[in-house]
């Protein structure tokens, strides 16, 4: 269950394309909205000066942040949804952190710029500091998804041991208010690797975790893993792709620039990442 929701943003279109998201997952899970900004404060070699450019900045960023809020209520449908909005100073990444664990955030949605969610979390924005450092799921919004939409989502699973039984339960808690279908996907290199004890006893523990709501399992062959993964999103027309953050493992390497000329990315699909303590 979603209680608490965290919503950052430097108040730009992008960030307003994902503030849809947010809005509507607080509503739907009657969860507070949590509006942080935060802002990066200038240094001067004179201390009365620093002093007083912070805090004009700081009453700014407040005030910003109110008529944010006001706009927001302003729509009938945002009537019922509790906000919490606050400016810090800082930089963005130890901001949502922070602030995430201080007020027991169950969930941070927050948008990416560019042609698509992967991609652009790879080429070193926000958004990939934020999931490299967070311990709290994360919804990743790209710029081209428009419409609410979770009804297909596709799990991808390298079939390594799920040692904590909790960490989908904010994907489950998705997938049954939202009535949507887990599509557990992994993808191979060779058809050899496909099938093994190891992959047949971790599928019996996803088949678990997903008990309460609609899944079913699709093993694929590609040699890249990301195009593969692209691949069947297109095919599948999925509107959500779910994937867990481990540490030191291939999704670990995805977060990579080395690797970003590589990857071909879906234009309009949110990435939901779920971080392995």
């Amino acid at each position: 269950m979603m209680n608490s929701i965290l919503f950052p943003t430097d108040f730009s279109e992008n960030a307003d394309n994902a503030l849809n998201y947010a809005l509507r997952l607080a509503n739907d899970f009657n969860a507070t909205l949590h509006i942080l900004h935060a802002l990066q404060m200038p240094y001067s070699g004179s201390v009365p000066m620093t002093k007083k450019l912070q805090k004009a900045l700081k009453d700014g960023a407040i005030a910003d942040l109110k008529n944010y809020e006001l706009k927001i209520k302003q729509n009938p449908e945002n009537e019922g949804i509790k906000i919490v909005s606050k400016a810090v100073s800082g930089n963005v990444i130890n901001a949502v952190d922070n602030y995430a664990n201080d007020c027991h955030v169950d969930l941070v949605v927050m948008g990416t710029k560019g042609a698509s969610g992967v991609k652009e979390v790879l080429i070193g924005s926000n958004a990939e500091e934020v999931v490299r450092h967070s311990d709290k799921p994360l919804l990743i919004v790209p710029e081209g998804a428009q419409e609410f939409s979770i009804k297909k989502v596709a799990v991808a699973a390298d079939f390594k041991t799920i040692d904590n039984g909790t960490l989908f339960n904010e994907l489950v808690s998705l997938c049954k208010k939202y009535e949507a279908a887990a599509m557990v996907v992994n993808i191979e290199k060779d058809e050899d690797s496909i099938y093994s004890a190891r992959k047949t006893i971790e599928a019996l523990r996803y088949d678990q975790v997903f008990s309460e709501i609609k899944h079913d399992f699709h093993f694929e062959v590609n040699t890249n893993v990301v195009k593969g993964i692209n691949q069947f999103i297109e095919d599948h027309q999925c509107d959500l792709l779910s994937v867990v953050s481990r540490k030191h493992s291939f999704f670990d390497k995805i977060f990579h620039k080395s690797i970003t000329n590589k990857l071909t990315c879906h234009t309009e699909i949110p990435i939901f990442v779920i971080k392995e303590n």
